[in-house]
């Protein structure tokens, strides 16, 4: 099957190419956080990672990468980030291959901006704009070992190199730098380079990889992890807001997309309070007070509300709702002022009602007087303290992580 193998590429190997050396694989952008979680969904049998995310988003995580592994999924990593990875993470299991992971393993290279490039958009195949370091760095060594360079002018254009920011670095910039600097004998390695080109290396070691992948047993179960793994607050975390949120391909409009996934996080706190109190029930009565919660926490408008599938969906969530609060109410866990006044500060700052004047008006639109604004307060902060943040577990359940939760949402929205 082709999830048995995903495979996570960007601007170090074409995915054109990589489609032709290894065929039977799920070919995904960049990795960054989650994105292994997420992928396990699909229950693969090797995930490997050659390029990832890092700067303006999260980059994958540690945990992540152990928790596949503890699940029996080979995890292989080369090249850029998969490279990095791997080294990091070769005593619990993961595999690395190649000329720059073997680098980082044996610590001559250890700076994360040594795979670092600037790249194009995925529309533009993430076409690499700027130069990696590690390809300067070997290519500047096959020059040094056919004698194009002498050793001194190899050291002042790899020292210039590395002090260019990843996204401004380039050999060619690095060799008018030296020229303007002085470093003499550069004219024979500046033909040898335009006659020959760089040593790509990440590509080099993006396609060792893919040529090893297609020799891989996918059926022969990893074992070879020798660690125990610590299922951590934080990946449980991970893990919940992953398993309450879409697929990639998924069909549904942004504001079905967004009451799906909080109705998936209602229907994991349900079924974690039901595996500890199975002969609770759940009425199909709810107050106002719930529709007024869905209605503010999911920024609906009301003719929203009379598309029927919604009205169904908003209903349960509503049920829902009333479930969990009055479940925290029955566990006498008592919620510090401090923490309930931080979070009202930060909800009317993310609304900008930083004045008096401006909640009050904002309350008068949805008819909320100081009490009923009180106890909306305690609903949303109680959701998001024990369900979004997952301190479920104060309240004596966990809640099941390992469940797609959001399909179920969309299962029973019907959508």
């Amino acid at each position: 099957m082709k999830n048995d193998v995903i495979i996570f590429l960007g601007p170090s190997f074409p995915v054109d190419v990589a489609k032709q050396l290894l065929p039977n694989a799920l070919y995904l952008p960049p990795v960054s956080c989650g994105d292994i979680l997420r992928a396990l969904r699909l229950n693969p049998k090797i995930i490997a990672i050659v390029d990832g995310f890092f700067e303006n988003t999260a980059s994958v995580r540690h945990k992540e990468i152990l928790y596949a592994i503890s699940k029996g999924v080979k995890v292989y990593g080369a090249a850029s980030m998969g490279a990095l990875r791997a080294s990091e993470l070769n005593y619990f299991g993961m595999e690395g291959i190649g000329k720059i992971y073997h680098a980082y393993l044996s610590n001559k290279i250890t700076d994360d901006d040594e795979v670092c490039v600037l790249h194009r958009p995925e529309k533009s195949n993430y076409e690499p704009i700027s130069d990696a370091m590690v390809n300067i760095r070997e290519t500047i060594r096959a020059a040094l070992t056919q004698s194009i360079i002498n050793e001194s002018s190899a050291l002042h254009l790899l020292s210039i190199s590395k002090l260019l920011h990843y996204k401004e670095r380039s050999l060619k910039s690095a060799i008018i730098i030296a020229e303007k600097a002085g470093v003499s004998d550069l004219e024979k390695f500046t033909f040898w380079l335009n006659r020959h080109g760089m040593i790509n290396q990440k590509y080099l070691d993006s396609k060792q990889l893919l040529i090893f992948l297609n020799g891989v047993d996918q059926f022969k179960k990893n074992t070879t992890h020798n660690f125990q793994h610590n299922h951590s607050l934080y990946l449980r975390t991970l893990q919940l807001d992953v398993m309450c949120s879409p697929s990639a391909d998924h069909n549904l409009s942004e504001k079905e997309c967004v009451i799906a996934r909080h109705l998936a996080y209602f229907l994991a706190a349900k079924d974690a309070i039901l595996s500890k109190r199975p002969e609770l029930s759940i009425s199909d009565d709810f107050s106002e007070h719930y529709f007024r919660c869905v209605v503010i926490f999911l920024d609906l408008s009301v003719d929203k509300i009379i598309n029927p599938t919604i009205k169904n969906v908003v209903s349960l969530i509503c049920q829902l709702w009333n479930f969990l609060d009055a479940y925290i109410q029955a566990s006498s866990i008592s919620i510090q002022d401090e923490f309930l006044q931080k979070f009202v500060n930060n909800f009317r700052r993310e609304r900008r009602l930083e004045t008096a004047e401006l909640t009050f008006s904002w309350m008068k639109k949805y008819n909320l007087d100081n009490e009923a604004f009180h106890k909306t307060m305690v609903s949303f902060f109680q959701f998001y303290y024990f369900v979004l943040k997952n301190n479920f577990d104060q309240l004596g359940v966990l809640i099941n992580t390992e469940k797609w939760w959001f399909l179920e949402a969309v299962r029973l929205s019907q959508w």
